[in-house]
């Protein structure tokens, strides 16, 4: 979640999350296997486990990594709209000073 916060304005947030989803499903799956085969004392199933995990991991960490990259995704989009919104408020604001300007000339 915090890479997605502190990346450049350049990235696309659904692919950044994608991968963020697949790294952080790879390395959860080798921190468990790595912590099951210390606590068992044995490195036979390692390739096994590793394999199972994996199975399940990656695909899990690219949903939620999708899904994250979505919401920074559509949150950046309505940043997007609140700058034209602020711009177009702006514009409409200078626009009737100007109208006042002439209306204060005239009189």
């Amino acid at each position: 979640m915090f890479a997605l916060k502190f990346r450049k304005s350049h990235q696309p947030s659904l692919k950044f999350g994608l991968i963020t989803g697949l790294v952080g499903g790879f390395l959860s799956a080798l921190l468990i296997v790595v912590y099951v085969c210390i606590l068992n004392g044995r490195i036979d199933y390692f390739l096994l486990i590793f394999t199972e995990l994996l199975l399940t991991g990656l695909p899990i960490g690219t949903f939620v990594g999708g899904v994250i990259g979505l919401y920074y995704r559509s949150k950046d989009f309505d940043e997007g709209n609140d700058e034209s919104k602020e711009s177009k408020f702006y514009q409409s604001l200078m626009e009737k000073e100007k109208k006042e300007k002439k209306k204060r000339k005239f009189s």
